[in-house]
């Protein structure tokens, strides 16, 4: 009876902390952020449809980095797992060495892109998740981007 109450005790201990840990991690970006010196954030329904806005303002920057760290992911992710429709939010960091940074939100927030990986996305801030209201919000004039000029990983 005694084993029987210490093993409940234990469980009762390490299912919360278990639970916790399901949550997810926040992406490693894969690049300094203290190092970017401009960005492009396009969306748009289909990829022939797609639109760009360029951000210079290095607060807005820091506001896109902030939600981006903010999005919690799960496991690797597959094939399978994009969303269909839409080409979600993509990011294109420009760095002060010239090179840049992909990051790439899926469609309904299902998947992030990182140059550090392709993963699951467990929890993503609201801010995210509606990418029309996230790209109207953006300051700049939205600009029509020829599907060829989409970034590719």
């Amino acid at each position: 009876m005694k084993k029987y109450f210490i093993a409940c005790l234990a469980l009762l201990i390490l299912c919360p902390a278990l639970g916790a840990c399901a949550g997810g991690q926040p992406p490693a970006l894969g690049f300094d952020p203290a190092l970017v010196d401009s960005a492009a954030v396009y969306t748009g329904g289909v990829p022939a449809a797609a639109m760009k806005k360029e951000v210079e303002d290095a607060r807005q920057i820091a506001s896109l980095l902030q939600l981006l760290e903010q999005v919690q992911l799960g496991r690797e992710a597959t094939a399978a797992d994009v969303a269909a429709g839409g080409i979600g939010l993509q990011f294109e960091f420009r760095l002060q060495d010239g090179t840049r940074a992909l990051v790439h939100l899926g469609a309904d927030g299902a998947t992030l892109r990182t140059p550090s990986g392709f993963r699951v996305v467990t929890a993503c801030p609201a801010a995210l998740r509606d990418e029309d209201a996230f790209f109207a919000a953006l300051s700049g004039e939205a600009q029509p981007v020829p599907e060829a000029e989409l970034p590719e990983f």
